[in-house]
């Protein structure tokens, strides 16, 4: 009986160990800027993160740096490197819980280069879930493979900073 259940948990560890290594192994095979942003994928949809989290479940192990909060809202900051950050938006219902996430992806124009960066989005959001659709804004949208939510990504550069925004809800 003792085997077996060390036979057992040593399965359930080396499945979760493939399973994660597959995951992760999706995020690592892409930029730095998208590993920070991201966080993992292993868990959640964003940073580890869910619908559904609880405002104060996000407040207690987010680690990167509180901007702002609003009553529907908690803004964090991720740094990237001295020219590049990205916001990272967690949205609200009305008991608290996360409904939907933002990413704001901001540099300035001498850095990385825009198409670069938007090709990666692109493309780990394509290997993450399936080609996307071209919405009547010009924005990529990606569907999430049990058709509960949807990844919308807007190119909304202009003269001065580059800015990639990411809007991730629930359809």
């Amino acid at each position: 009986m003792k085997r077996n259940a060390i036979l057992l948990l040593l399965i359930v560890l080396l499945t979760a160990f493939s399973l994660e290594s597959f995951s992760q192994g999706i995020l690592k095979k892409h930029s730095v800027e998208i590993q920070k942003i991201i966080k993992t994928d292993v868990v959640g949809i964003v940073r580890g993160y869910d619908f559904g989290t609880p405002i104060d479940k996000i407040k207690a192990t987010e680690d990167a740096k509180l901007e702002a909060e609003t009553p529907g809202a908690l803004i964090y900051r991720v740094p990237i490197n001295a020219k590049e950050y990205c916001e990272v938006i967690y949205y609200f219902d009305a008991t608290k819980k996360v409904k939907s996430f933002g990413l704001e992806f901001i540099e300035t124009k001498d850095s990385t280069p825009e198409e670069t960066l938007i090709d990666d989005f692109q493309g780990y959001f394509s290997e993450r879930y399936g080609q996307f659709k071209v919405n009547d804004r010009d924005d990529e949208v990606w569907t999430s493979k049990d058709g509960t939510y949807t990844i919308e990504l807007s190119d909304e550069t202009n003269a001065d900073v580059i800015e990639i925004e990411i809007e991730i809800a629930r359809k």
